[in-house]
């Protein structure tokens, strides 16, 4: 468990959290020096060559307000103009 509360330590470390009463439980066990150092640095053979290349996961639209359009042959009328906008 001291592993486990080590490796939470470096975390709090490298991202803090909002302040904490000194009596609180957590402001106790994160106060504590950690005595293990965790490297939270990703390793290079991880990484996909996706992201290593640093490539967009989602294409971007192929034009302006793209998307899910009227289903072809239906007429507009009167009463679909108004639902429509």
């Amino acid at each position: 468990m001291d592993v486990i509360w080590d490796i939470m330590r470096c975390w709090v470390k490298d991202h803090p959290v909002k302040a904490q009463p000194a009596d609180q439980p957590g402001s106790v066990i994160f106060a504590k020096e950690p005595v293990l150092r965790a490297n939270f640095a990703r390793a290079v053979s991880t990484l996909s060559k996706a992201q290593a290349k640093k490539v967009a996961r989602f294409l971007p639209n192929p034009e302006r307000y793209w998307g899910p359009k009227l289903r072809a042959g239906r007429q507009i009328n009167s009463k679909r103009v108004s639902v429509l906008g």
